[in-house]
């Protein structure tokens, strides 16, 4: 769902491009170290016996992208051009 909302923001916020760069990147980056710790990193007879099938920092990290992707559809960005203002690295990004 954040995928898509990702594609929804691209395709009817043009301007707000800039602001999706770094929240997709980071929605990339994170899903493919999840599945890759998932598929790799468990340890599957425990998985199993707990049933614990879902990480929460995932859960958190996805649930933060998304309210940023949300303050771009709904609050013009301002929320978001003001966490990646505060960021180092000489950027600059205003609300669209």
């Amino acid at each position: 769902m954040a995928f898509a909302l990702a594609l929804f923001l691209s395709i009817f916020r043009g301007p707000a491009a800039r602001h999706l760069l770094p929240i997709s990147i980071t929605l990339t980056v994170t899903t493919i170290l999840a599945v890759v710790w998932y598929a790799f990193g468990q340890d599957w007879v425990m998985t199993v016996i707990y049933s614990d099938y879902w990480g929460w920092g995932y859960s958190f990290l996805l649930a933060g992208l998304s309210a940023l992707m949300i303050d771009i559809a709904a609050n013009r960005a301002r929320v978001t051009s003001a966490i990646l203002n505060a960021l180092p690295g000489g950027m600059s990004f205003s609300p669209c």
